[in-house]
């Protein structure tokens, strides 16, 4: 996954599109995606929650905050990337954001 530095202006709405590229000879098969993002104020209660837990995708995906809370397991996931736990919780993420094709691949992995 490419990362690129940019700022997103608070209460702004923008367009996200991921792909994921299983043969670069047949790209018929990409799984494509297409989201809605929004920089949002970080509440006094999830910055709590933030503060009291060692691991910060929890909270971001319990506010619904998705960009943050993947952001922050991928992170996790690179520390440790044999960590089963975590690499179900990925799946678990997927699929409450509704991506359940691309966790279909997730739940391979953690396997």
């Amino acid at each position: 996954m490419s990362r690129s530095r940019l700022s997103l202006e608070q209460g702004k709405v923008y367009t996200r599109h991921v792909a994921v590229v299983h043969d670069t000879k047949r790209r018929s098969g990409d799984l494509l995606a297409e989201g809605l993002i929004e920089r949002a104020r970080i509440s006094s209660s999830l910055a709590r929650s933030l503060r009291e837990t060692r691991e910060s995708f929890a909270p971001y995906a319990l506010w619904g905050i998705w960009y943050d809370a993947t952001s922050e397991l991928q992170t996790a996931i690179g520390k440790g990337p044999g960590n089963r736990r975590l690499l179900l919780q990925e799946v678990a993420l997927l699929e409450q954001a509704e991506l359940s094709s691309v966790a279909k691949y997730a739940r391979q992995a953690a396997a």
